[in-house]
């Protein structure tokens, strides 16, 4: 098992917001990080040059390809950013941990386990 991280970007902090809650909700992501970051990239011809939210997400290899599939049915852009960055070292308690989550996400959002 290794930890991976996870980077999107979306518009606005309620998307950010909305992503990160529905990923860790459905237990495909241990955990959801978001903040403002300045975006310059060209877009159909167009330089843009915009403020966007950097999303990191804590998950495990295993969950590649369920996260891609759920991120492109979630994401609100048409091609969105999905880079997955596999660690190289992390703590045995906190990778147990975020396979924990992973393998026994929260039942109805209630946080409750099965």
């Amino acid at each position: 098992m290794s930890l991976i991280l996870a980077l999107t970007s979306v518009q606005t902090h309620a998307q950010a917001q909305a992503l990160c809650s529905a990923l860790v909700r459905e237990g495909l992501v241990a955990c959801a990080q978001f903040h403002p970051v300045q975006s310059t990239y060209v877009w159909r011809d167009e330089l843009v040059q915009e403020e966007e939210f950097r999303v990191l997400f804590k998950s495990t290899v295993d969950m590649i390809p369920e996260l891609e599939r759920r991120m492109k049915e979630l994401h609100p852009y048409e091609l969105p950013a999905f880079v997955c960055l596999e660690s190289s070292a992390c703590s045995d308690d906190f990778l147990n941990w975020v396979d924990q989550q992973t393998t026994h996400p929260l039942r109805d959002g209630q946080g409750l386990r099965p």
